[in-house]
């Protein structure tokens, strides 16, 4: 199991030094990569978000105005296509 930095307990009202995502941590190049390696995985946006611990919206946010990530974010659901279409032919449907 990997040690996450933990964010700020929004609970008791803390907050994090730049709250942009679920848990107050910075969405950074690296959270970025890993965010779209799950996304790779699965197509799950959802999902993608939840085991990197960052918000939808956070992500929609930057598909929008970080050209970076958004080459990232359709690189990876390009991955998940190619996956897919190769588990096709090996099953032979």
């Amino acid at each position: 199991m990997t040690d996450k930095p933990k964010g700020p307990n929004k609970r008791a009202g803390e907050k994090g030094p730049n709250v942009n995502g679920w848990l107050g941590i910075k969405f950074t190049k690296e959270r970025q990569e890993e965010f779209c390696n799950e996304l790779a995985k699965h197509n799950l946006r959802q999902k993608a978000c939840r085991a990197v611990g960052v918000s939808p919206d956070t992500v929609s946010n930057h598909l929008h105005n970080d050209e970076d990530f958004r080459r990232l974010y359709l690189a990876a659901v390009e991955d998940y296509k190619e996956s897919i279409t190769a588990e096709i032919h090996r099953r032979g449907l």
